[in-house]
């Protein structure tokens, strides 16, 4: 008899409140490997990840600041705000989206998981976040 490994999330700091929310987006997404909840600093409020913690916070980080100039350069352009980038590449799929001002939400997943449909399924997840967090 063969047993399947269950795969346990990783985490290198105790969960807050928002650990039971973010953890429904792995159900909203096949191929979900992690999300970060942060402020525009690029501070973790929280995250649910399967990969290095380290780096799952960095790479939201990372993606924060991309999408903090893309919005600047946007409104500097006068072409309106920016709530949503996605970055595909040969290993993961990684969208960030702004819950509120100054909050972003980052999820990686596996290649080509993240279309339309599944970011369409984050929004009930995003809006249970929002208002638990008061924002």
């Amino acid at each position: 008899m063969s047993e399947v490994a269950v795969r346990q999330p990783l985490r290198d700091s105790s969960e807050s409140v928002f650990s039971e929310i973010l953890s429904r987006m792995e159900s909203a997404c096949a191929g979900f490997e992690a999300v970060v909840f942060y402020d525009a600093e690029g501070e973790t409020i929280d995250y649910h990840s399967y990969l290095d913690p380290f780096d799952t916070r960095l790479a939201a980080a990372h993606h924060g600041v991309i999408m903090t100039m893309a919005e600047a350069k946007s409104r500097w352009l006068e072409m309106g705000s920016v709530k949503m980038i996605e970055v595909s590449s040969p290993k993961y799929d990684i969208v960030t989206m702004v819950l509120a001002d100054g909050y972003l939400v980052t999820v990686i997943a596996g290649p080509g998981a993240i279309g339309d449909e599944v970011v369409d399924g984050f929004g009930e997840i995003l809006d249970t976040l929002r208002e638990e967090a008061g924002i």
